[in-house]
């Protein structure tokens, strides 16, 4: 665990000395707020335009509500959930990337610590081919 520990202070050293800044968090807390209003407005168009249409009998008075309210309910409800689910997904994919990374820089760290227990003419057939060793058994 030490050396995890150790590894990710590193990692977050090596971060801070290039000089990124981390993306704001109010750039997508945006993008969900006006995608959550967006929803929130296509359920108001919807119930606005029920409204509008519940109030008379005549079928060519209702095609004007449910135009105006209905479809239009569903476009906002679509668009809103569009921009609701890119938000979404940018966040999930930028902490997966960076685990990504993570996991990689510790994998090659457990390669190469490997490879170092290994002494330089040390080799897992001990530096000898497939036939001299097929030679010697015989």
């Amino acid at each position: 665990m030490d050396e995890n520990s150790e590894r990710l202070e590193q990692f977050r050293h090596e971060i801070d000395r290039l000089g990124l800044s981390a993306p704001g968090d109010a750039g997508e807390r945006r993008w969900q707020v006006a995608g959550t209003a967006l929803i929130v407005a296509a359920f108001a168009m919807v119930l606005i335009g029920w409204y509008g249409a519940s109030g008379t009998a005549a079928l060519h008075e209702q095609i004007p509500y449910v135009i105006s309210g209905g479809l239009m309910g569903v476009v906002l409800a679509a668009v809103g959930g569009a921009i609701l689910l890119r938000s979404s997904m940018t966040r999930y994919l930028r902490f997966w990337f960076i685990r990504m990374i993570y996991e990689e820089r510790v994998q090659t760290d457990r390669v190469v610590a490997s490879l170092e227990k290994l002494s330089p003419g040390e080799s897992a057939r001990s530096g000898s081919s497939v036939g001299e060793d097929v030679g010697a058994a015989g």
